[in-house]
């Protein structure tokens, strides 16, 4: 061979080389991300029906056609003409009797999200456990800062905490007469009563809310339109100015006639305290008889009767107001700041091996100028002996911060302040988490950097959504079947081997620099399920939206890795995943075990001997293998649906 044709064959061999590098280099499912899920779309994802989830009975129904069959010529659909449903205001004309005629995209029981500072009405109290048992999840857990800083800093994501009983109580108060409790997508506004009301208000005082369902005020009652009456719930807030604060709960579920909101806005709204003293605000004109309120427009917001007052020559007159947005007042804007948890109870709990000499706590609050003032009494611990605890209580007056100072002037936690109304971002001086009174109310130390906020005898239990959060092209909130919703909200319902300790329902929290949720377990709780909805219950779920009931392994910091979407939110059941340390490198082969034990093989690669040419000339390069989301949960492809036959996701190989 001339040394011309030599130079020739290898640079033949390096353009091969370079292409096949080339092609394997694109992600095996990119056609996937290329296609919109849409109704029209032969792999439609079916609407959720959390119907059966509970004893309850709560949950949406469900008429979904045979995924097969949904659309005869689905190889030959044009990519670019499909479209996802959407949830628009219905036309007053197509609003009929029938349920069926309407987008499903609601799906899932979920809720509306919750910022975790005091602007959001207060949950339930809950029944938390507080004695010490033992039991394997009675242990403290701890963090440290390296590999769980969130475990100082909580997140936007408010913890809330119910029994199974005050869940009741509470959610089915707000929805008298209606059949859906937990249904769809949660709504909750407030209202505050004018002054001109406060006399006739007392302790046994009910306010009630009602609506025109739809958005024609001329359309027949029943079963989608029509009037609905629930009862306001009074909060624990009050107005800057005194007045009590009443909130209102809805469940948008597009189409569902049990729905109190099926087309997700009103004609109109009314607060009632008795025949004489009541409002209505109607929605925005639309022409002829149509209105339309959106219930998003109102969310979180708060109907000040004062400003009614306002446009009334001052008295509130029992009428019908003309739409007008600026009469709804963000709930930070009408409540006073940092005052919620006043008279509340903090612990200091010393879970370090030696005692501490003495610790000075000091709440504060930010002046005008961004700087930190003192409220109320300073109080000095000493000494705090291991195992020791000490309450502090939080002033009546407005703080949000508190401080922990050691004799030798360093700061527990590592930081100089907590925020404990969660309202703020942290920083290097600032760590921030949601304060609760029933679970995550003790600073327990371990260590200078070494503390998390929860309940004595408590474990942080860990849920890792970086697959179970992902999403596919344009979902947005029209897909719902992540964990967590498109909303941003996971929960966790508890149950114990102890009779006499109820079910808990409990919003978890999230780390806000990674997919990590947590929730506190209290001791004497062995069971957990994680939800995408206010989950109260363990039947099956229809789309992945909520884990089965799991036994709590004993690890330091248990964590569930949940798996993706593919293929539970085509097939239904609960969605998996498998335990593991928090922090622990994510092997789904190692984690997820065969039937007999076995370590799971996902790729089926054939060994052979390798055997070089003389004449060929070769060269070294690496090869990437993209794991489609089916096998990212531990699956291989040979197992994949039968049914799957001419669909994208079984072509992906």
């Amino acid at each position: 061979m001339t040394k011309k044709n030599s130079n020739l064959h290898r640079a033949a061999a390096l353009l091969a080389a370079l292409c096949l590098l080339a092609s394997m280099a694109l992600p095996v499912y990119a056609a996937e991300t290329e296609t919109d899920f849409s109704a029209s779309n032969s792999e439609t994802i079916p609407s959720d029906d959390n119907a059966e989830n509970d004893a309850d009975g709560t949950g949406s129904d469900i008429s979904v056609s045979n995924l097969e069959t949904s659309q005869k010529d689905a190889d030959t659909t044009n990519e670019g003409s499909k479209t996802e449903p959407e949830i628009s205001v219905p036309n007053s004309e197509t609003i009929t009797n029938s349920t069926d005629t309407t987008d499903k995209a609601a799906g899932a029981p979920l809720t509306e999200g919750v910022t975790g500072s005091e602007n959001t009405a207060p949950a339930d109290s809950a029944a938390a456990d507080k004695t010490a048992d033992a039991d394997k999840t009675g242990e403290d857990s701890t963090g440290s800062e390296d590999e769980a800083g969130f475990l100082n800093e909580g997140d936007s994501a408010d913890d809330r905490m119910i029994t199974a009983g005050n869940a009741k109580e509470s959610d089915i108060a707000l929805c008298a007469g209606d059949a859906t409790v937990q249904e769809g997508t949660k709504y909750t506004f407030y209202f505050a009563p004018p002054t001109d009301w406060i006399a006739q208000l007392n302790n046994g005082s009910t306010i009630t809310c009602s609506f025109k369902r739809g958005n024609s005020d001329s359309a027949s009652d029943e079963p989608t339109n029509g009037v609905r009456e629930t009862t306001a719930k009074r909060t624990d807030d009050s107005t800057k100015d005194g007045r009590p604060i009443y909130q209102v709960d809805v469940y948008h579920n597009q189409g569902k006639e049990t729905s109190l909101c099926p087309y997700g806005g009103f004609v109109w709204v009314k607060f009632a305290l008795d025949k004489d003293h009541w409002v209505t605000m109607k929605g925005q004109f639309k022409g002829k008889t149509d209105y339309w309120m959106e219930v998003g427009d109102i969310a979180d917001k708060c109907l000040d009767g004062d400003k009614l007052t306002k446009s009334s020559d001052g008295t509130t007159p029992s009428k019908e107001y003309d739409y007008d947005l600026s009469k709804w007042v963000p709930y930070a804007d009408i409540t006073p700041k940092h005052v919620r948890y006043g008279k509340q109870t903090m612990t200091l709990l010393n879970k370090s091996a030696q005692a501490l000499d003495s610790v000075t706590v000091t709440f504060w609050e930010k002046d005008d100028q961004n700087g930190f003032k003192s409220v109320g009494e300073t109080k000095t611990i000493s000494p705090l002996p291991i195992d020791g605890q000490a309450d502090i209580t939080i002033p009546e007056d407005a703080c949000a911060y508190v401080s922990f100072q050691k004799s030798d002037n360093t700061y527990i936690g590592g930081k100089q302040y907590f925020n404990f109304y969660n309202d703020e971002d942290p920083s290097d001086n600032i760590a921030v988490f949601p304060y609760d009174p029933d679970t995550r109310y003790c600073l327990i130390y371990t260590g200078d950097n070494d503390v998390r906020w929860s309940a004595p005898n408590s474990k942080t239990v860990y849920f890792d959504a970086t697959f179970s959060d992902m999403s596919y092209k344009n979902d947005d909130a029209k897909i719902t079947y992540g964990m967590p919703d498109a909303k941003g909200n996971l929960w966790c319902y508890m149950t114990s081997d102890d009779g006499s300790k109820p079910a808990i329902t409990s919003q978890m929290a999230r780390d806000r620099t990674s997919e990590i949720w947590y929730a506190d377990v209290p001791q004497g709780y062995t069971q957990i399920r994680f939800a995408s909805w206010e989950v109260a219950g363990t039947n099956t779920a229809n789309n992945g939206t909520d884990t089965a009931l799991l036994t709590i392994p004993d690890l330091s910091k248990p964590c569930f890795y949940a798996d993706t979407s593919d293929d539970v939110i085509y097939r239904g059941g609960d969605r998996g995943g498998y335990w593991d340390e928090l922090g622990a490198v994510r092997d789904v082969e190692k984690g997820k075990k065969g039937e007999n034990g076995e370590t799971k093989s996902i790729v089926d690669l054939e060994s052979k001997t390798f055997k070089p040419q003389s004449n060929t000339k070769y060269i070294s390069t690496t090869l990437y293998d993209y794991y489609t989301d089916y096998e990212l949960n531990g699956n291989n492809r040979n197992t994949y649906s039968s049914n799957e036959v001419n669909k994208q996701r079984l072509t992906v190989r």
